[in-house]
Formats: structure tokens, sequence, C-alpha cells
């Protein structure tokens, strides 16, 4: 995003926000927030933010919008449901080639594939007993939100994060 994008973005949310100071070292501060973002992602956060947010929103409110938008994965429930209704139409022949089901479709996101792996695999989640599969659905629900929320940080954080040397890059590359 341009600081002349970022410039607008400001002035919108000045209509809206009307004690709002805008000078020229707040549209530079917000553009170290932004500057790794589409100016239509951030403008699509400042329309939810608008009809949702009861006060004036910092650039990590609109962040964590743009990375709500972007992480296009399934939460915790519907990633368990998928497996549950693989479990059912499959069980544990999920892998084969001839089913009356047809072929395994695959999962719907490799958070899923990551989660199951971490509990030992899908055919540890079929072999287990009745009574152990609350246990095994928290396990899968505590790993699966860690990965969904990683990957929320990163796009929230976007470039401000480390670098390998360990300093921290706000802005550099964009």
């Amino acid at each position: 995003m341009t600081t002349k994008e970022t410039a607008r973005i400001l002035a919108v949310l000045q209509e809206i926000w009307d004690d709002m100071v805008v000078s020229e070292s707040t549209v530079m501060a917000w553009h170290m927030a932004f500057s790794d973002l589409a100016y239509a992602d951030v403008m699509g956060a400042v329309q939810v933010y608008m009809r949702e947010g009861k006060f004036r929103p910092k650039p990590s409110d609109l962040r964590a919008l743009v990375a709500e938008a972007a992480v296009q994965t399934p939460d915790w429930e519907d990633a368990w449901a998928e497996v549950m209704r693989a479990v059912k139409t499959w069980g544990s022949y999920i892998g084969h080639a001839v089913h009356p089901a047809g072929p395994f479709p695959g999962w719907s996101t490799p958070h899923l594939t990551a989660a199951l792996a971490h509990l030992g695999g899908y055919e540890m989640v079929c072999s287990s007993e009745r009574d152990r599969l609350p246990t095994v659905r928290a396990q899968f629900r505590d790993y699966y939100r860690s990965v969904r929320d990683g990957e929320l940080r990163a796009v929230k954080v976007g470039n401000a994060l480390p670098t390998d040397d360990g300093m921290r890059r706000i802005g550099v590359g964009s």
C-alpha cells in the first residue's frame, strides 16, 4: 500500500470519527502498519469496522480483520466435523483405491492434515475407543487452533517479525 492510499484510508476514518486528527506523521505511522498490505484489503477492513466497531480503530484492529479475511482456514469445529464425516464415510479404508463412497477427495486444508499427523494419524482417530474420543477431540482442537492462530498472527504482524538476524524490519521490502 502506498502512502497516498494510507492517507485515503485515514480520510475515510476521519469522516466517521471527526475528532480524529490526521497529520503527516499520522499518515507515516499508519503507513508503517499497512505498507505490506493491499489497499483493497485494508479498505475492506475499514468498511467492516465501520459497521461493527464502537471506537476509533487502531491499525491492529484493521490488521486483525484483514488477517481473518486472508486466512481461509475453517475453524477447528468445522475441521473436526470434516474428520468425523470421513470416519463415518470411509472409516479406516480412506486410503484404499476402491470404496463404495468413491475415492477420498483429500482434506480441505493442510492444517487439518498437520493436526491429524500430530495426533498420530487419521488411523489413530479411527481406532480410538469411544470413551477416548473427547480427549482426542480436545488434542485436535488445541493443535489445530495453535496452527491457525500462528497463521493469523503471521498476517497480523506481517513484515514486522524478526528476521534471521534478529532485527525487526518494519515496512522494508514493500
